[in-house]
């Protein structure tokens, strides 16, 4: 039994790891898929994060990094629990994506960070793992499909606009949900749970918003 979980770990690992070469996007792909215009002066656009409206369901958080651990868990061969410092030396990406609220507001960032399949393929998703439930320290959580993770290469920040995600924008950790609207973007994350659950609902989805949550189809 353990040669054959073993053979379908490295099976899952290799298939996932061709799905990352073969659909990695461009680093300056926005939320929309739009990219932005050669010459284009990106810089100029980009959002005042202190200004940023909060709507958080407790309020923006303070997080003590002397015991802070990002963990992976559930449907995998083993937890993890990585350091702040262990996920900043796996290597920044820098990539500029827009943030789309559905109160109307949005935030064009550059945001820095690392893949999330980086950080979730070492704790090796066993077969019929669907989603990704992100859970947040004041309780807040939200999904998205493995599936769609990998496609989109999508990125957990630790960086915006140049500097450090301010605590307001989820430090130390948001998710760069590129498509996808602000709820999905899970802010001060705690815990990655690899899940079979295809119809796991978040805070919001429970309360009746979109579980796909894409921008296109609420603009």
């Amino acid at each position: 039994m353990r040669k054959v979980a073993a053979i379908m770990t490295i099976s899952l690992m290799l298939v996932l790891g061709a799905v990352l070469i073969v659909c990695l996007p461009s680093s300056k792909e926005e939320a929309t898929g739009q990219m932005p215009q050669a010459g284009e002066n990106i810089n100029r656009n980009l959002t005042d994060l202190s200004t940023l409206p909060d709507n958080s369901i407790k309020g923006p958080q303070e997080i003590d990094m002397s015991s802070y651990r990002l963990r992976v868990y559930g449907n995998v061969q083993k937890e993890l629990a990585y350091t702040y410092e262990e996920i900043l030396s796996k290597g920044g990406i820098s990539r500029y994506s827009v943030l789309y609220c559905v109160e109307g507001w949005d935030a064009a960032v550059v945001w820095e960070g690392t893949r999330l399949m980086d950080i979730i393929l070492p704790s090796g998703p066993k077969e019929g793992s669907k989603v990704v439930v992100f859970h947040s320290v004041d309780g807040y959580t939200t999904s998205i499909p493995l599936e769609e993770i990998m496609a989109k290469d999508m990125l957990i920040a630790y960086g915006a606009n140049g500097g450090t995600l301010p605590v307001n924008v989820g430090y130390p950790f948001i998710v760069v949900a590129q498509d996808k609207l602000g709820y999905k973007w899970a802010r001060w994350v705690i815990g990655i749970e690899v899940s079979r659950d295809e119809g796991y609902e978040g805070y919001w989805e429970q309360r009746g918003y979109p579980n796909d949550a894409n921008v296109k189809d609420w603009k």
